[in-house]
Formats: structure tokens, C-alpha cells, sequence
């Protein structure tokens, strides 16, 4: 087996090179280095964009690097194709919820607003007299309830949250008040103190939080990003932020990445922005190494994959 990497950090080539010894590991970060090493490839490990797919002549699986597989979907062939894609769950559900709630907390207790004054050495308690907010008693609402919302859930249950969701395929959870189906995404709008997007992007998931979402949240209410960008209509967003139609929002990921220094969300005193970088941790880089080396295993041995994708649905 030839595997191309066209996602490698560390050492992760003599690791797999180590443990699967007469198969070949080729690392290829470039477009231009992959276009040269996929043509006898039997396997590619993460994003192939169109011109690389087209390119492999005996390609049979594509294992992304990550639970998100909308980039390599947007290849129609790939879809197409009797190539086998899978993702990888479990690893990333963990530091995104942390994330979350690092978020929630920042807004909910004005911590940026704090350490901009603990920069200036101003010490004025003053200053946020009933300005914060408890979390206890506020209702979350989470926009898919896979492996992060439910993670999300466990959190919130864990801070006295109430907490609804939507979800295509809702979910029988002891972390969720109630499930809904997606097609009252309105009404988890407007009954959420704190509303957290964790769906995956899909053809049916574009553009879903849009501006009739939006306009159904409290002015009081904040809305969370964190699975991808393109769920949420950013014009509707930006301009509910600037009116003062919605109390604020924390986006760890955008339609365009890396959001262009021209946006308007730079300058929002009500918006905290992340690299979308919610998962970034040696635990999540160590458990996704986990799943690539278990699922070379299986490939090898003729045994079925770990987290076969849907390519029609998307996930």
C-alpha cells in the first residue's frame, strides 16, 4: 500500500513507516507535491481538493484528518466515486466543548473587558455592577446533537443549563431536556439564552442559521460557532451585533478562513474570534493518530473502516 499524506505533523511518518513496515508513507503538505505522489497511491490522508482526486489513478480511500469532510465533498466526483471516505470521531468532541464554554464564560463575565482593565491596572468593581450574567438557570440551545453537542450538553448540564437541541435525527440524551427535529430551529432561536452551532456543514445545513433564525433570538442572547463556517449567515449576524439586536457572539469559524483582516467582526466589542482552532490539543492530535494507525490496520487486513462516511449526507 502507497498512502499519501497530504496532512503530517510531527513525526507521524516514521511512526506509521515503524509499525507497517514494507508499506509506503509519503508526506506531501502541496498541492504540487501531491499531484506528483498520488497517481500509484492506494490511499490518501487528508484534504484532497478536485485536481488531486482527478489525479489519482488506483485511489481507494481518502481518511480525513478531522470530523469535517465538506472540503473534500465539494469535489462531485468524489461523491461520485466508489472511493471509501472516513472522518474521524471522538478525539476533537472533548477540547471543542471546553472551548465553548471558555467562550460562554468570557461573555457571560465580561473577562475581556477585565484584563483590557487589568492591562490599564484598573482596579473598579464598580464598573460591572449587574453587568454579569449567571449561567445557572439560562437555557442553551445546540444545533446538532452528534459527538459536540452532546458534549456541549454534558457541560451545560454541569452548570444547571436547561438545555434543548435540533438535530435531523434527534437523540434520546439524559444531557437534553429536548430534542427537536431540525425544522424547529426557530423555536430553539428563541428559547435560547445561549445558542451553539455544532453541526456539520452540508447542502442542508448552508446558510441554515440565517437572518429569520437570527431575528427569533433574544437581544439578551449570544450565539456560539465552532464546527464550521457557512451554517451561519454572517451579513445577518454582523448586522444583528451592530444594532444591538442580538447581546454578542464567539466564532471560532467563518465562510472565509483566514477571515480577511478587512472584516467588520475584527472591530465587534461584542464578538470574540478564534483561528478556528477549538481543537488544537496534543490530546486530539495523539487520539486522531489513534484512529489513522487503527484504520491502516483494518485497511490492510481487509477489514471494515472506522467511520465510513455518508458521502450523501454529508457526514
Amino acid at each position: 500500500m502507497k498512502m499519501v499524506l497530504g496532512y503530517c505533523e510531527g513525526d507521524l511518518r516514521a511512526r506509521l513507516a515503524e509499525e507497517f513496515p514494507g508499506h509506503e508513507f509519503v508526506e506531501a503538505p502541496t498541492v504540487a507535491q501531491q499531484l506528483e505522489e498520488v497517481g500509484d497511491a492506494d490511499a490518501f490522508y487528508g484534504w484532497p481538493g478536485r485536481e488531486v482526486f482527478l489525479a489519482a489513478g488506483r485511489l481507494r480511500w481518502i481518511q480525513c484528518g478531522g470530523t469535517g469532510v465538506d472540503v473534500v465533498l465539494a469535489t462531485a466526483e468524489v461523491a461520485d466515486s466508489d472511493v471509501v471516505l472516513t472522518n474521524m470521531k471522538g478525539p476533537h468532541t472533548a477540547p471543542m466543548a471546553d472551548h465553548v464554554f471558555g467562550m460562554v464564560i468570557t461573555l457571560a463575565h465580561r473577562l475581556r473587558e477585565m484584563w483590557e482593565a487589568q492591562a490599564r491596572c484598573e482596579w473598579d468593581t464598580a464598573s460591572w455592577h449587574e453587568t454579569l450574567t449567571e449561567l445557572e438557570g439560562s437555557t442553551m440551545g445546540i444545533v446538532g446533537l452528534g459527538g459536540i453537542g452532546l458534549a456541549v450538553a454534558r457541560r451545560a448540564r454541569g452548570f444547571g443549563m436547561t438545555v434543548y437541541g435540533t438535530d435531523p435525527r434527534p437523540v434520546d440524551s439524559p444531557h437534553v431536556d429536548e430534542a427537536w427535529g431540525a425544522e424547529r430551529l426557530g423555536d430553539l432561536a428563541a428559547a435560547s439564552d445561549w445558542l451553539v452551532v455544532t453541526a456539520p456543514l452540508t447542502p442542508d445545513t448552508r446558510g441554515m442559521v440565517d437572518g429569520d433564525v437570527i431575528g427569533r433570538m433574544r437581544p439578551s442572547s449570544h450565539l456560539i460557532a465552532i464546527s464550521r463556517g457557512g451554517i451561519v449567515d454572517e451579513g445577518a449576524l454582523a448586522e444583528a451585533l451592530r444594532s444591538g439586536r442580538l447581546a454578542g457572539a464567539a466564532l471560532d469559524v467563518f465562510d472565509a478562513e483566514p477571515l480577511p483582516p478587512d472584516s467588520g467582526f475584527w472591530d465587534m466589542p461584542n464578538v470574540l474570534i478564534t483561528p478556528h482552532a477549538s481543537a488544537e490539543t496534543a490530546e486530539t492530535f495523539e487520539g486522531r493518530r489513534r484512529i489513522l494507525r487503527e484504520n491502516i490496520r483494518r485497511y490492510l487486513s481487509g477489514e471494515p473502516l472506522l467511520y465510513v462516511v455518508d458521502k450523501r449526507a454529508g457526514y
